[in-house]
C-alpha cells in the first residue's frame, strides 16, 4: 500500500483545506521530506492518519495528555479560529495487494455545541464510488489492511523510540511481539475460556474420586498463592520502574548542571593540560616532517610538474631523433645495395623502376633523408632519475604531503578545542562533586535495574509454574466432567472447554517458537546494519515461551542493556521497530515524526543513510530544521521524491503546506 494524498480541513493548526500530495516510489526515490519548526503541525499529520484509519481506537497512539475521551479529542482537534465548525481528515491510498484498488477514507465531525456530544462520520470510497457497507464494517476491514496493534510499528514519533530505549524490562517489546504474532487474541480467548470453566465447574456434581477432588483443592490453593505472589512481584516491579524513571530524570538534571559547570574539564583539567603539551610536541614533530619534505630536492619540481613531464617527453623525442641519425648511414648503404641488385637481376625497366620507387618511398617514411638536427640528449643516469621522478616520486611526495597536512590539521583542531575549554572559567570543586553525584545516581540506577531483572527472572519461573498448575487443574476438571455419570450439559461444556484450553496453550507455544526465530534474526540484522561496525552486541535472542529478551555479545555471553551506550540504545530501539515491521509481513508506508531528536550525533549518519532509505517503499519524514539539514540532507537527497515545509501564519493563526524543504528544492 502507498499513500497518494492526505487532506486536512480545519484540523488542528490547519485552518481551511490543506492537501499533502504524495507519490509512490520512483526508482530509489521513496522519501517525502516534510519540514517544520516545532509547533507547526508535523505531529498533526501523523495524528490525522491514525484518526482517519482507526477513529476512537487511535486514542493511545495520539499523544495528547489532556484528552480524556474520544469526543474531547475530536473537539480539541477542530481549528480554534475557523468560522466553519466542520472538520475532517482524508487519507487517499492505493492497495497494490488488491489490484491497485484506490481507497479514500474520510472521517468528519463538527465542533461541539453546548450540551451536545460530538460524534464522527466515516465515509469510504473504493475506486471513486462510495461504499456504505464497507464504512459500516470499517473496523473489521481495516484490520486486514493494517491492524491497529501493528500500526504503531509503521507510524511513530520519537516518544516510541524513547519508550523502547528506556524500558529496562523490555515489557514494551514483549507486548509488541504478542501483537504481531496474534498472541494477544489467543490469550484473550484463553482467558474467556478459563473464566467459563471456572464459572461452570462449580455446578459439576461432586466426584466420587476423592483423590481427584483433593488434588483439585490443593491445586486451587497453590494457584491462588502463586497468583498473589505474582501480583506482589508486579507491584514491586512497578515501584522499581517508577524509581528507575525518577533516577533517570535526576541523572539528566545533574548532568546538565555538570556540563554547565565545565563538564569533564572541571575534573580533568590536569589531564587536558598534559594532552595540550603532548599535542604541541606532536605538532612540532609534524612541522619538522613537513619541512623535511619541502627541503627534499625533488619537492620544488612538483610546482612545475607539467614542465617536468614536457621535458621528459622532449628528451624521449630527441632520443628517437638521435637513433635515426645513428642509423641513417647504414640504411643508405643498404638502400644502395638493394638498388644495385635490382638493376642486375630485373631486366624489365618498367618493373624495376616501380620496385625502386616503392622501396625509396618506404625508406623515406623512416626519415632517412630528413635534415639532420642537433639535439640535446640526457645521460642514461639522468634519464633514469627523471623517469623515476615522474613515475613514483611525485605521487609519493604528494601522498605524504596530504597525509602530513591532514595529521597537522587534526592536531591543530584538537589544540584549538582544548585551548577553548581551558580558557573557560570552571568551578572544579563543584564539577567534581556533581560528577560524583552522577556516578552515585548511575550506580543506584544500575542496582535497581539489576533488581528489576531478578524480579523478571523470578516472575518468569513462577509464570511457568502457574501454567503447569493451571494445565493440571484443567485436566482434573476435565476428568471430573468426564466422570460425571449424568454427563449434563455443564459437564460437556467443561470437558470440551478444558480440552480446548490445552490445545490453545500448545498452539500458542508452538506459534511463538516458530515466529520468534524470524523476529530475533530481523532485529539482530537491523541493529548490525544500522550500527555499521563491530559492536559488543552481536545477537538478540528471544525466549520462545516467555518472550524474555536476551542481549548477547560476540562470545555468546549475556549483555545488560545499560552496557550499551545511549546512542546504541536508541539504535536498538529503532532496530526493534524495524524488525517488528519486517516480521509483521505487512507492506505499509512508514511515517516518522522527529525521530532524530533522541539520537546522538554519532549514530545520526547511519540512521539517515541506512534506515530512512530502506524503512519502506514509501517513507514520510516529519523533520525540524535541526534534524535533516546540512550533511544529513545531502545524504538523503538522492532518495527524496518530494519536499514540503509547514509554515505558520501568526496573523491567521494557521499552518499551511508549501512546496520545497525550507525554501530549497530537494529533489534536484
Amino acid at each position: 500500500m502507498y499513500f497518494t494524498k492526505i487532506v486536512l480541513h480545519n484540523f488542528g493548526l490547519y485552518k481551511g483545506t490543506h492537501t499533502l500530495q504524495l507519490f509512490p516510489r520512483q526508482g530509489k526515490r521513496n522519501i517525502t521530506l516534510i519540514g517544520g519548526l516545532n509547533g507547526r503541525g508535523k505531529t498533526t499529520i501523523l495524528e490525522a492518519v491514525f484518526l482517519a484509519f482507526y477513529g476512537n481506537r487511535s486514542m493511545q497512539a495520539i499523544q495528547d495528555r489532556k484528552t480524556g475521551s474520544y469526543p474531547r479529542l475530536l473537539d480539541r482537534h477542530v481549528n480554534k479560529t475557523a468560522e466553519d465548525p466542520a472538520a475532517y481528515v482524508e487519507v487517499h491510498c492505493v492497495l497494490e495487494e488488491k489490484g491497485n484498488q484506490e481507497l479514500k477514507i474520510r472521517r468528519s465531525w463538527k465542533k461541539r455545541e453546548k450540551n451536545k456530544n460530538i460524534s464522527d462520520q466515516l465515509e469510504v470510497y473504493v475506486n471513486g464510488e462510495r461504499d456504505l457497507i464497507l464504512a459500516q464494517n470499517w473496523n473489521y476491514y481495516v484490520e486486514e489492511i493494517l491492524p491497529v496493534s501493528i500500526a504503531r510499528f509503521f507510524f511513530f514519533d520519537n516518544e516510541k523510540i524513547k519508550e523502547i530505549a528506556e524500558d529496562e524490562s523490555f515489557e514494551q517489546i514483549k507486548s509488541s511481539i504478542k501483537s504481531i504474532m496474534g498472541i494477544q487474541t489467543i490469550e484473550l480467548l484463553m482467558s474467556d475460556m478459563k473464566k467459563l470453566v471456572k464459572d461452570k465447574s462449580g455446578y459439576l456434581s461432586q466426584t466420587e474420586n476423592q483423590q481427584l477432588q483433593k488434588e483439585r483443592e490443593d491445586l486451587s490453593a497453590r494457584i491462588k498463592s502463586l497468583r498473589e505472589h505474582l501480583d506482589d512481584l508486579e507491584e514491586k516491579k512497578r515501584q522499581l520502574s517508577m524509581e528507575i524513571g525518577k533516577l533517570t530524570g535526576r541523572i539528566q538534571l545533574v548532568e546538565e548542571q555538570f556540563w554547565h559547570e565545565g563538564g569533564y574539564l572541571g575534573i580533568r583539567k590536569a589531564d587536558f593540560e598534559k594532552q595540550k603539551e603532548s599535542l604541541n610536541l606532536e605538532k612540532g614533530k609534524l612541522d619538522e616532517k613537513i619541512r623535511n619534505v619541502i627541503m627534499d630536492a625533488k619537492a620544488p619540481l612538483i610546482l612545475c610538474e607539467d614542465l617536468v613531464y614536457e621535458t621528459l617527453e622532449h628528451c624521449k623525442k630527441n632520443e628517437r631523433i638521435r637513433a635515426q641519425q645513428y642509423s641513417a648511414s647504414i640504411i643508405r648503404e643498404l638502400q644502395g645495395k638493394i638498388r644495385q641488385k635490382l638493376r642486375m637481376n630485373i631486366q624489365d625497366d618498367r618493373l624495376r623502376e616501380e620496385l625502386v620507387s616503392l622501396i625509396e618511398e618506404e625508406f623515406e617514411s623512416y626519415g632517412v633523408n630528413a635534415a639532420q638536427k642537433e639535439c640535446f640528449v640526457l645521460s642514461p643516469m639522468s634519464d633514469d632519475l627523471l623517469s623515476r621522478l615522474t613515475d613514483t616520486s611525485f605521487s609519493e611526495i604528494l601522498e605524504l604531503c596530504h597525509q602530513l597536512l591532514a595529521e597537522y590539521q587534526k592536531v591543530d583542531d584538537d589544540l584549538i578545542q582544548i585551548n577553548n575549554h581551558l580558557n573557560h572559567h570552571v568551578n572544579e570543586l563543584e564539577a567534581k562533586e556533581l560528577y560524583r553525584n552522577i556516578q552515585s545516581l548511575k550506580e543506584d540506577k544500575a542496582a535497581k535495574a539489576a533488581e528489576l531483572r531478578l524480579f523478571e527472572k523470578e516472575r518468569s519461573v513462577f509464570d511457568g509454574q502457574l501454567r503447569q498448575l493451571e494445565k493440571r487443574e484443567n485436566d482434573i476438571i476435565g476428568e471430573i466432567a468426564a466422570n460425571d455419570t449424568k454427563m449434563s450439559e455443564v459437564g460437556r461444556i467443561v470437558k470440551y472447554a478444558t480440552m480446548s484450553l490445552n490445545l490453545l496453550d500448545e498452539f500458542k507455544t508452538r506459534l511463538q517458537g516458530k515466529k520468534v526465530a524470524d523476529l530475533e534474526a530481523n532485529i539482530t540484522k537491523c541493529f548490525q546494519y544500522l550500527v555499521g561496525k563491530k559492536n559488543m552486541l552481536n545477537k538478540i535472542r528471544i525466549d520462545g515461551e516467555t518472550l524474555d529478551i536476551i542481549l548477547l555479545d560476540s562470545d555468546g555471553k549475556e549483555l545488560l542493556k545499560n552496557q550499551l551506550s545511549a546512542g546504541e540504545q536508541q539504535i536498538f530501539a529503532v532496530s526493534v521497530l524495524w524488525g517488528l515491521a519486517l516480521s509483521s509481513g505487512y507492506r505499509m508506508p512508514v511515517i516518522i515524526d522527529t525521530p532524530m531528536a533522541r539520537l546522538d550525533s554519532a549514530h545520526r549518519n547511519n540512521f539517515v543513510g541506512k534506515y530512512l532509505p530502506n524503512a519502506s517503499e514509501q517513507v514520510l519524514v516529519l523533520s525540524t530544521d535541526e534534524e535533516i539539514y546540512g550533511k544529513y540532507l545531502d545524504v538523503l537527497r538522492p532518495y527524496i521524491n518530494v519536499g514540503y515545509t509547514l509554515l505558520y501564519d501568526d496573523a491567521d493563526q494557521s499552518s499551511s503546506i508549501t512546496p520545497g524543504y525550507f525554501g530549497e528544492d530537494v529533489c534536484l
